[in-house]
């Protein structure tokens, strides 16, 4: 379904300055947390099922990408209704979970930004851990057609080369690194190689 005009703009005017009723929102977390189950459970199952070279049988494609429309959906009215989470009030599991949630939502790059806006808010007052922000700010930006400011998106080619995708310059993206709490580039790229190269790389 495409983004509906009327909620676009009321999230990109409302995320500076939300003062949502939290007492109003005594289901947020609950909420976040059973979208997100959701969420999981599919993209395993999409794992389970994917062939040789990696790729899913389209049929059960398709119903991932149906149920992630209904969770934008969702996770849209219920920003617009409770703001974005915040780790004292809804505990730091809803901020994951809302977090994946708009990460998963590439169907709608304006919601993501809109979310990203409400999420730096977040992060100003200490209530979203910066690396989260830095993933989702990435990702945007990459999506975008921009290069990231972070360094958080990486790609594998030939199987055992990891490289990342288009960056900022490299003291700047060290900079914002070190801004969000995250270890260097040099850091990163090592534990991402341990966690996505085959172990037969060398």
């Amino acid at each position: 379904m495409p983004f509906r005009a009327p909620l676009a703009a009321f999230l990109l005017t409302f995320a500076a300055t939300c003062t949502a009723h939290f007492g109003q929102c005594w289901n947020f977390a609950a909420d976040l947390r059973k979208t997100a189950k959701i969420d999981q459970t599919m993209r395993l199952h999409l794992q389970r099922e994917a062939d040789a070279s990696g790729n899913p049988p389209s049929r059960t494609f398709d119903q991932v990408m149906l149920i992630d429309r209904v969770h934008i959906r969702r996770v849209k009215q219920l920003l617009a209704d409770c703001c974005w989470p915040r780790k004292s009030i809804h505990g730091m599991d809803a901020v994951r979970d809302a977090w994946l949630l708009v990460q998963h939502a590439d169907q709608d790059l304006r919601f993501q930004r809109a979310a990203l806006t409400m999420m730096k808010q977040a992060v100003k007052e200490g209530e979203v851990p910066g690396d989260l922000f830095a993933y989702l700010s990435d990702r945007v930006s990459i999506a975008r057609g921009r290069p990231q400011p972070y360094g958080t998106q990486v790609e594998v080619k030939d199987g055992c080369t990891l490289s990342f995708l288009p960056i900022e310059a490299l003291h700047r993206v060290e900079a914002n690194r070190k801004a969000m709490g995250l270890p260097s580039l040099d850091d990163y790229r090592r534990e991402a190689q341990r966690h996505l190269l085959p172990g037969n790389c060398k």
